[in-house]
């Protein structure tokens, strides 16, 4: 199986992929949407793969443009994309594979999140986040244009952070609100499309750089202390395969980088360690009514200069692999499991959401979120104890 790399931050809960290829003249086209969030009226970039199934090379001259069908709850709409940097003559070796970029203009009245797919050769789709556009304040008198400038550039920066893992604030139910939680996480790419650095080394595309923070909240006594914080910064590289004949197979990969643990404490309260790991993923279609999808993803990892002095047994409680698996729509209701095995005992969590649009409108662009944890070493600072706990309340990212 060939595996091409493709700007891709999926969160595998918020996939929407069709269940087959476009196949137009001997080509089978494959849709990845914008890894990030996209702005109403201005332009973004989907990537699209073409794969030559013919016995003969095919030139692509006659796809320097593409419709893309934009589909939302509220209307259906087309729109042009134009290829970007396709000069020459482009041609596919027989059963060869080529990537293009294509920029579209996301309609202005784009108010919620949309499916996108290839208006012309259907195929798969994928689900698209739409932001809110910067708003651009006037230059105040005698306030120099500079200032401006800087905005413009933090705005700039600020669409390239995307969630990475579930971002959350759960109260604890049982035992009670002294387990509380909440989770924040992002990533961000560090070289985006175009530039000479990419045209040399294309393969950079995929290298993100991450941050995870989850904090244990003790809601109960007065003073709601924390009982511990991890800090989980992470570098990874992340490959797609678009060459999957597997039946009822949608999505095929590989993810594996470096991340490090720790709850920034001092004394006998220090807690770090760290990790080489590998990430294989799959995404299948069910074939079930209402777009549901089986994500499974198994985690395998080292320990890198684990403390020897403040956890030096952390992998007789945290083992060295992990199963997790995801069911659900996109759009609906999503169950996700994570099963870790030790020497000390297994690890289980469960993790169900739903949006809260579905129940109270389009205004609430939040989630319902139910948690149960069972085991240990959810933090660093009590990693012996097993901790039994239900938490319920809201996620931005599931």
């Amino acid at each position: 199986m060939k595996l091409k790399c493709v700007i891709s931050f999926i969160l595998i809960g918020l996939l929407g992929v069709g269940t087959a290829l476009a196949e137009v003249n001997g080509l089978d086209l494959s849709l990845v949407g914008p890894q990030e969030h996209v702005i109403p009226g201005e332009l973004a970039v989907v990537t699209v793969y073409f794969h030559n199934t013919a016995n003969q090379a095919v030139d692509l001259r006659d796809y320097r443009d593409l419709k893309f069908q934009l589909s939302s709850a509220v209307k259906t709409q087309v729109v042009a994309g134009d290829a970007v940097g396709l000069d020459g003559n482009f041609e596919i070796p027989a059963q060869g594979f080529l990537k293009r970029q294509y920029r579209i203009t996301v309609p202005a009245d784009a108010s919620r999140d949309f499916k996108l797919s290839l208006a012309e050769a259907g195929g798969n789709w994928v689900l698209v986040q739409v932001g809110e556009a910067p708003s651009v304040k006037p230059v105040e008198p005698g306030k120099k244009m500079s200032t401006r400038v800087a905005e413009a550039h933090y705005y700039t920066l600020a669409e390239k952070i995307t969630p990475y893992r579930s971002v959350y604030f759960l109260a604890g139910v049982d035992p009670g609100m002294e387990k509380s939680a909440f989770q924040i996480s992002f990533k961000f790419q560090l070289f985006g499309p175009g530039g000479d650095l990419l045209e040399k080394a294309p393969w950079l595309e995929d290298l993100y750089l991450a941050y995870t923070q989850k904090s244990l909240w003790d809601l109960k006594s007065d003073s709601a202390p924390f009982e511990d914080t991890s800090y989980m910064p992470e570098i990874f590289y992340r490959f797609d395969a678009v060459d999957v004949t597997l039946p009822g197979v949608k999505l095929m990969g590989l993810q594996t980088g470096f991340e490090h643990e720790s709850n920034g404490r001092g004394g006998l309260e220090s807690r770090s360690t760290n990790r080489l790991y590998v990430t294989p993923y799959a995404l299948f279609d069910l074939g079930l009514p209402g777009d549901i999808s089986l994500a499974i993803m198994p985690k395998a990892w080292i320990y890198v200069n684990n403390s020897e002095t403040d956890n030096p047994d952390l992998a007789d409680y945290r083992g060295y692999f992990e199963l997790d698996t995801s069911i659900g729509n996109p759009e609906g209701l999503l169950l996700s499991t994570v099963f870790t095995p030790a020497d000390k005992g297994n690890t289980v969590q469960v993790d169900l959401s739903y949006p809260i649009s579905e129940l109270l409108g389009e205004s609430f662009n939040l989630y319902l979120h139910a948690q149960y944890f069972t085991g240990y070493a959810e933090t660093l600072i009590n990693y012996k104890e097993r901790n039994d706990v239900f938490r319920m309340g809201i996620s931005i990212v599931r």
